[in-house]
């Protein structure tokens, strides 16, 4: 009996049945592919807002304490280093899955499986990010003083293993389809900026550490240059009373020179699209009689209170009271921006209400008192801000099912209470797509939550 042998054409369709077979073995759900992008695309407007914030932050730092512009500066050049390293490295990923279709910025071929590690895993690419990183979290933390802020800026950019069988970069980026690569370096830059954030703020705020250009006068002693910065006021005049170092319309007897004017210290910053008040006091003459101007904005009477309103292109501003003839006052104030409101989950634990606002392991007993999502800014003027809508995402960890549900208002449906109460330890819980109106946002999307459980 002759042996058979297998035509030519039928040895091409088993080839085939094969590589199919092999495909949907290999193959990564739309769902998944489609949740990466979820998630990059929540990331991308927050890297925008703090990157705004920072600057807003640098500028204030440079007119207010000149002395500290070398250590902001330096603090702008590595952030700004690595930040370019993470940008190579998204659009190497890109030209690497696109190819011949490659165009800077848009990755069309999202689930391409070997552009990520091929990248960052060849030429150690990953490990040179990860050493990049441990420096800039290093020189970043010698710049603060308190432990908290130390330990905030630790647990952003964790470039730990989670198990002693691989590196970081091996472990993170080994599996990850192109998206996800891009995705996860994302992340990486809304922490960087994060990072750069706190050291910025703990030099506002006067909390970092003191560079040595903040010293007194070279060559003169602490307590002398004291001295002779005490003396100063007093040589300008004789008649002129200073408290705190600044010159008053106290009189030499002690009474007030009228009619006085005076403005509460708290209103020395405006913010743009918010109501601020102006505390006024006025002895000598009617409040009534007052003219209240502003350059850079305007003053209007709100249930006799005085509102100040800047223009929103306006960095300073000036308010002059008069009493129509002469200058009464005039003040110079700075105009920021309303900060930023941040999302926090409030749950209840043993009791008492606690604000979750992600990236910090949460144990499943707390993930289950959930009681609804809230949102606040950590510093300016108390602006209540609602919460709108929000979406969730879920990916089960080991495989690759997405589930995402969105719900209007700032409580969890049934239908996501359910899903939470099922989620085990390594499954993936993001909370996107937050919308919140307040102040002057009306559905405005503001940052997302990285509910970690374990």
């Amino acid at each position: 009996m002759s042996k058979y042998v297998m035509p030519p054409r039928q040895k091409m369709i088993n080839l085939i049945y094969i590589i199919l077979i092999a495909i949907l073995a290999i193959h990564i759900s739309k769902d998944a592919i489609e949740g990466y992008d979820i998630i990059s695309n929540d990331y991308r407007p927050q890297i925008a807002q703090l990157q705004t914030y920072n600057e807003e932050l640098r500028v204030r730092l440079e007119q207010e304490k000149p002395e500290v512009t070398g250590q902001v500066q330096s603090v702008k050049e590595k952030t700004n280093a690595i930040r370019q390293e993470l940008n190579d490295l998204k659009e190497n990923i890109i030209r690497t899955a696109d190819k011949d279709e490659y165009q800077s910025g848009i990755l069309k071929n999202r689930d391409n499986e070997k552009a990520t590690p091929d990248v960052l895993l060849s030429n150690k690419r990953g490990n040179n990010l990860k050493n990049s990183i441990a420096t800039y979290k290093q020189e970043m933390e010698s710049m603060l003083a308190g432990d908290a802020q130390k330990k905030l800026v630790s647990s952003y950019m964790n470039i730990t293993p989670q198990t002693d069988n691989a590196s970081w970069e091996e472990e993170t980026f080994s599996h990850l389809t192109a998206n996800a690569g891009i995705t996860m370096l994302d992340k990486m830059e809304m922490e960087l900026l994060s990072c750069e954030k706190e050291v910025l703020l703990a030099m506002t705020n006067g909390t970092g550490i003191q560079t040595s250009e903040a010293t007194p006068e070279a060559g003169k002693p602490q307590k002398e240059a004291e001295k002779e910065a005490e003396k100063e006021p007093a040589e300008l005049s004789d008649n002129q009373i200073f408290v705190n170092g600044v010159p008053t319309d106290i009189l030499a007897d002690g009474t007030l020179k009228k009619p006085f004017v005076q403005m509460a210290p708290e209103a020395a910053v405006l913010y743009k699209g918010y109501d601020n008040k102006l505390q006024l006091t006025s002895i000598g003459i009617p409040q009534e009689q007052l003219k209240v101007s502003m350059k850079n904005g305007k003053v209007v009477m709100r249930n006799n209170r005085y509102i100040a309103l800047p223009d929103n292109n306006s960095r300073t501003a000036v308010i002059t009271v008069s009493d129509g003839a002469d200058v009464l006052a005039r003040y110079e104030y700075e105009v920021r921006n309303l900060p930023a409101p941040q999302p926090y989950l409030s749950y209840s634990h043993n009791g008492k209400n606690t604000l979750y606002k992600g990236d910090v392991p949460l144990g499943k007993s707390h993930l289950l008192g959930m009681n609804e999502l809230v949102a606040q800014a950590n510093e300016g003027p108390q602006v209540k801000y609602k919460v709108v809508s929000f979406e969730t995402v879920f990916i089960e960890a080991g495989s690759n099912k997405v589930i995402t549900l969105k719900n209007k208002g700032n409580k969890f449906s049934g239908e996501q209470k359910k899903v939470i109460e099922q989620l085990q330890a390594g499954d993936k819980f993001y909370i996107t797509s937050i919308t919140v109106s307040g102040g002057q946002k009306t559905d405005e999307q503001i940052g997302s939550i990285n509910v970690v459980l374990y």
